[in-house]
């Protein structure tokens, strides 16, 4: 009888421990999937995209030739115009054909290279409605 007794209670303490090994393992790779979630999330906030360019702000060997290495998105102006005009210069007779329109300043954001690290190569143009932030 106590032999009955101790395989069962064996058998019983083999579940248990198969299960919470079990539980556990799910757990810790659930975490592992979020950390790497939350440190890719990170890395999207640290660094940013405009324009369709990737741009960022760690160290590169570059930055050992100057300082303005850093991209920094920054507020900007455009002036728009709309309309269109020909000009035709013929035996030294110019001559102009214009339809009206009007320019209009419209506020855009630009990426400014300045004082830092980063891959900052040169100043974008403005841009009145970037695609990506």
């Amino acid at each position: 009888m106590n032999k009955k007794i101790f395989i069962i209670a064996a058998i019983f303490a083999f579940t248990m421990v198969s299960v919470v090994n079990y539980q556990f393992n799910a757990l810790f790779s659930q975490n592992e999937k979020s950390a790497s979630l939350l440190l890719s999330n990170i890395q999207a906030l640290a660094d940013f995209e405009f324009n369709g360019q990737d741009w960022d702000t760690e160290k590169h060997w570059y930055n050992f030739f100057g300082s303005n290495w850093k991209p920094v998105k920054v507020d900007c102006t455009k002036a728009v115009s709309t309309g269109f005009s020909v000009s035709v210069t013929v035996y030294g007779v110019g001559v102009g054909i214009g339809v009206g329109g009007t320019v209009t300043t419209t506020s855009g954001h630009k990426v400014e290279c300045q004082n830092g690290d980063g891959n900052c190569w040169e100043d974008t143009e403005c841009i009145s409605n970037p695609s990506s932030n």
